[in-house]
């Protein structure tokens, strides 16, 4: 049962790679946290605060003036055909 759940997670944040045609820095940033957070919960390891997980994806050079969550990040404007 846990298996499947984590292979429905794993499809799932693969076929949003597929959705945006091009990816801004908050779309990077997004998905980074995204996969971190799943790592997290997947191996029951701690990679720190949000502000430690931006820094371990490199891209502490982002100003950040809101929370990026599913919510409040962009919509994608374009999408690629068939999907």
């Amino acid at each position: 049962m846990k298996i499947q759940l984590v292979i429905d997670t794993v499809l799932i944040l693969k076929n949003e790679v597929s959705i945006l045609d091009a990816w801004k820095p908050e779309d990077i940033l997004e998905r980074g946290l995204k996969l971190l957070n799943f790592m997290e919960n997947r191996w029951e390891i701690n990679l720190g605060s949000k502000s430690e997980k931006i820094k371990l994806l490199s891209l502490d050079f982002l100003k950040v003036k809101r929370p990026v969550t599913k919510a409040t990040s962009p919509m994608p404007t374009k999408r690629r055909h068939g999907v």
